[in-house]
């Protein structure tokens, strides 16, 4: 059987949610990496692994807990969010990827038929012809594309929720001591601009300049699509070069042991380390 990685992303924080989430999981015989909440996103985050039935027996349970304490309509993140299980990505970590494609549409047509939340497949699990990234499904989701399992376009409570079999990627945080947004917004522009003209080391980054109200900080959002060919570090001394005080790092959901010696100015918990 499969061994495999999912790491859905829910638009709520509720703490007492995160025990209860490791409890769930943990009683079905996989290893909870990171279960964490963030009130400026109002998103919590779960990455689990395990034998490929026990996790998406998992994915249903959790969905079971959480969705009932969601209602998009008082949803105030600054994460951009089109459903109450915003995104479910599942990993191959190890065995044969065609069937875990397979597995998850499955998955996916069970997920609407059970709460009749339309679903659209990103990545690998889409169809032919098909084949979104994140961004630009979010941003036409609503209007233009057609979810492959849907009863209407959007659940009234829920929204729409975004799963499929993608590639490891890397998400990670530089939290800065600042309120100035607009220069933070420089900084992930340069960033993006540095991707766009094919720069190395750059490769698949993605960034974004978010508030944390909370917090009084303005944070640098990252994802790595192509870690092989990108370097946490490097995106640190991009941002350091633009004399910002950086307060933190913070690595959300998990990072291959690979990956570690271009993480060094990162926060790493062992239990976020896959292979």
């Amino acid at each position: 059987m499969n061994h495999i990685l999912a790491v859905p992303n829910w638009s709520i924080h509720h703490p007492e949610l995160i025990n209860s989430t490791r409890k769930v999981i943990t009683n079905l015989g996989c290893k909870v990496h990171y279960a964490q909440g963030d009130p400026d996103h109002h998103r919590t985050v779960t990455a689990f692994s395990g034998p490929e039935d026990n996790v998406f027996k998992g994915m249903d349970l959790l969905a079971e807990l959480i969705l009932p304490e969601i209602n998009l309509s008082e949803y105030h993140g600054v994460h951009p969010a089109s459903g109450a299980l915003d995104v479910a990505p599942f990993v191959l970590l190890q065995g044969d990827n065609n069937q875990l494609i397979e597995a998850n549409r499955t998955w996916a047509k069970s997920f609407f038929q059970k709460f009749q939340i339309p679903v659209h497949l990103y990545e690998q699990s889409a169809f032919p012809g098909d084949e979104y990234r994140l961004p630009a499904l979010r941003g036409q989701i609503k209007s233009i594309i057609p979810p492959y399992f849907a009863g209407s376009i959007s659940h009234p409570h829920w929204g729409q929720t975004i799963t499929g079999v993608r590639n490891f990627l890397l998400a990670a945080n530089i939290n800065l001591s600042t309120h100035n947004l607009i220069e933070c917004k420089k900084i992930a522009q340069s960033i993006r601009s540095k991707r766009e003209n094919s720069v190395d080391g750059f490769k698949g980054v993605r960034a974004l300049a978010l508030p944390l109200p909370s917090q009084s900080r303005i944070q640098i959002s990252f994802n790595l699509t192509n870690p092989d060919e990108s370097s946490f570090d490097e995106l640190y001394e991009v941002v350091r070069s633009f004399d910002l005080p950086i307060h933190s790092t913070e690595l959300i959901g998990v990072i291959r042991s690979k990956d570690l010696p271009n993480s060094c100015h990162l926060k790493i918990h062992p239990d976020q380390i896959v292979n």
